[in-house]
C-alpha cells in the first residue's frame, strides 16, 4: 500500500503543482516540467481525443495539470504509442 511519504508520490504532487502554476502564465519553467512542456502539443492532442465532450479550455486547470502529468508519464512508458 502506498504511503503519503512515498518519494514517487511526493514527486508527482510537486510536478502537478508546477504544471498548475505554469498554466497561469508563469514564464519560468522549472527543470522538472521542461520535458512535459516540450511535448505539450502531443499530450494535449491525446487528451482532446479522449475527452471529446469537453474542450481543453473548459477543463479545470488543476484537472488539466493532473491529466497532462498522467498522459506524459504513460507516453514516457510507451503506453499507447505502439512501442
Amino acid at each position: 500500500m502506498k504511503k503519503r511519504t512515498d518519494p514517487r508520490h511526493l514527486k508527482r504532487i510537486k510536478l502537478a503543482q508546477s504544471l498548475f502554476t505554469w498554466s497561469f502564465g508563469n514564464q519560468s519553467i522549472s527543470s522538472s516540467i521542461k520535458s512535459i512542456i516540450s511535448h505539450l502539443k502531443k499530450i494535449d492532442n491525446l487528451i482532446a481525443k479522449a475527452a471529446t465532450d469537453r474542450p481543453l479550455m473548459e477543463i479545470n486547470k488543476i484537472d488539466l495539470a493532473i491529466l497532462r502529468l498522467s498522459v506524459s508519464q504513460l507516453y514516457q512508458w510507451g503506453v499507447g504509442t505502439g512501442d
